[in-house]
């Protein structure tokens, strides 16, 4: 029996919805964690653009107040696209060579637990791989009056860009296409994740973003309603 496409995409989401409450913390800080500032990670194929997420993380009370944060690159590997300041902040891609710089900071009181700081999108000019640099500049909580300076670990990421990419539709990079991966694109189109392992095979319909039609289209070929992608 064939079910319909509405009846798959809801099973999908409530599978991952109830795993995602039960397996992970929610996105407030885990007691016990130390502060840290950390940049995601991603492979893409050559001329391909994707975005990471630079966060604070397990930030206590009062909060993140001020921050700026640069992230450094190889610019014979990839080059900036753009470069998205969040809660409150400014993000400049072309701040110096082979750097991007996250500034911001809060009028009244801090960000506590988690936070997305910036969103930072390359374009792969080349093959190889690049670290993701990070360098504190500045990391003050939000005392009124007198902010603190937060110290706090770093988690430095990487890009590395490939000639050839995997399935397409294989968005967990297991090299399989199956219902996990238009699990995952929910989860990111819906904002429950910040980026996915493999984000150039998520966009099966090449939009140029992955989204719920590419799930669809990804639980259509699964369920045999559609011979490829």
């Amino acid at each position: 029996m064939r079910w319909p496409l509405g009846l798959l995409l809801l099973a999908t989401l409530v599978t991952f919805a109830a795993w995602s409450q039960g397996g992970a913390s929610a996105d407030t800080g885990v007691s016990g964690e130390l502060p840290a500032i950390r940049i995601g990670s991603l492979t893409q194929g050559v001329d391909q653009v994707g975005a990471v997420t630079l966060q604070a993380r397990n930030m206590p009370l009062p909060g993140l107040g001020a921050w700026t944060i640069d992230v450094a690159y190889d610019g014979n590997i990839i080059e900036p696209t753009s470069c998205t300041g969040l809660s409150e902040g400014i993000c400049n891609a072309s701040y110096d060579v082979n750097t991007v710089r996250a500034v911001g900071a809060v009028a009244s009181g801090g960000h506590t637990g988690n936070t997305n700081l910036a969103s930072l999108a390359f374009r792969c000019n080349a093959e190889g791989a690049t670290a993701l640099q990070i360098t504190i500049q500045v990391l003050a909580d939000g005392t009124s009056g007198d902010p603190q300076p937060i110290s706090a670990a770093i988690e430095h990421g990487s890009i590395s860009c490939v000639e050839q990419v995997g399935l397409v539709g294989d968005a967990s990079c297991d090299g399989e296409v199956n219902a996990v991966d238009a699990a995952l694109i929910l989860q990111f189109d819906a904002g429950l994740i910040d980026e996915l392992p493999c984000p150039e095979a998520a966009d099966v319909n090449d939009s140029g973003q992955a989204n719920a039609v590419d799930a669809a289209l990804i639980l259509q070929y699964v369920a045999g309603l559609i011979d490829d992608l």
